[in-house]
């Protein structure tokens, strides 16, 4: 024989004005703090490609556009110098006649979707 109250429901927990309150806070903090970081994100990662975009810089030697969307990528290195210019980390060998010195965020290399190099960027010369 089953007993109809053979097994107890807990109590309901009944939400208050401040329990929904906190939950909101906490949710719009949460989506502040989101957005916060994307934007951070997104005007640092591709700061370098708007000043070459508006400086409507060209390849000393194609005479092509160096940048379009998101194809200029920051070096985390400084290239050895060589004899006439410099080596990529990737043994890759630039022309001193290549280099364009005019970076504010030091060296820059532009490729084009091949992965072919376009255009390399160094640091301004200080004088």
């Amino acid at each position: 024989m089953s007993r109809r109250f053979d097994r107890i429901d807990p109590p309901r927990k009944v939400w208050t004005w401040g329990d929904i309150a906190t939950v909101a806070i906490v949710t719009m903090i949460g989506l502040v703090l989101f957005f916060l970081v994307f934007l951070l994100l997104a005007t640092t990662v591709h700061a370098h490609d708007s000043w070459i975009s508006m400086g409507a810089y060209r390849s000393p030697i194609t005479r092509e556009f160096c940048c379009g969307d998101h194809d200029c990528k920051p070096l985390n290195y400084s290239p050895k110098e060589i004899r006439g210019g410099y080596l990529l980390e990737n043994d890759e060998a630039v022309r001193e006649n290549e280099v364009m010195r005019v970076s504010p965020d030091g060296w820059i290399v532009c490729r084009r979707p091949d992965g072919s190099r376009r255009c390399v960027f160094a640091p301004m010369q200080s004088f």
